[in-house]
């Protein structure tokens, strides 16, 4: 096994144990903070309707329509944005 195959296999069960934090943890993101994580509205609406990001919309609150979205969900569908100068 190569030392770059070591450390891909390492980052990845880190971030296993990230994701395991947040289930554990039930962290959640508003959905302002979720379109800045997974690249966009319409991504994150998206992702929602193919179950892939699972939301609470309480009902009855004073949040009344705020969406809380999984954390978990979020960060495994995040998506970083290049720019070039």
């Amino acid at each position: 096994m190569t030392t770059l195959h070591q450390f891909y296999e390492s980052q990845a069960l880190h971030m296993e144990d990230i994701y395991t934090a947040f289930r554990k943890s039930g962290i959640a993101f508003t959905k302002s903070q979720a379109i800045k994580i997974v690249g966009g509205r319409t991504r994150l609406e998206r992702l929602v309707m193919q179950k892939k990001i699972r939301v609470d919309i309480p009902s009855g609150s004073y949040r009344c329509g705020q969406w809380q979205c999984n954390g978990e969900d979020v960060l495994r569908h995040a998506h970083v944005k290049y720019t070039t100068k």
